[in-house]
């Protein structure tokens, strides 16, 4: 945890000594989520105190940024572009564009599929829970309920009926 209070004490300087061994704690010695929850507590409007910096980094993002990344949460797994294409019904060069820059935000990584495909998952899982909480009941249920249809229509493999009776019990709580 000292790595973790220095990184996070040298990427936002301007913080309260509190705030910092706060902003650590919550990282839990991680230091991509030091480095990422240090950058929300340099925001000229980061929230004093208490708040959670995974959330909030998510929150913040842009409206098509937030949309896919509830996807991609939803997922639970990695997905990939084709999947996303699917399910979101965006095009191909908004969501590549999307897919970028939650990249650039550090928020999503590329990982190798079965099939040889770029997949995409979050950075890591506190990161997952924050943009799967942030979203409301109304916004999950319309995106199991297309991860589910997805899984019907066009999924073939191992785990393929598990994975879309997941989603379709999800879309209907």
């Amino acid at each position: 945890l000292p790595d973790a209070t220095e990184l996070c004490a040298a990427l936002a300087p301007q913080a309260t000594a509190a705030a910092v061994a706060d902003t650590a704690t919550r990282a839990g010695g991680n230091p991509l989520l030091a480095e990422l929850f240090a950058s929300e507590l340099a925001r000229p409007s980061a929230p004093a105190a208490g708040g959670d910096p995974a959330l909030q980094r998510v929150v913040r993002l842009a409206r098509i940024e937030r949309r896919v990344a509830e996807y991609v949460a939803a997922a639970d797994s990695p997905v990939s572009f084709a999947q996303l294409r699917a399910v979101t019904s965006l095009e191909p060069t908004a969501l590549h564009a999307t897919l970028r820059g939650l990249e650039f935000e550090r928020l999503l990584r590329v990982v190798p599929s079965n099939h040889g495909e770029p997949s995409y998952m979050f950075a890591h899982q506190r990161l997952r829970s924050a943009a799967y909480g942030a979203a409301s009941q109304d916004q999950l249920r319309t995106v199991h309920t297309h991860f589910a249809t997805w899984f019907e229509q066009a999924a073939t493999g191992d785990g393929v009926a598990e994975a879309c009776a997941n989603h379709w019990e999800l879309a209907n709580q």
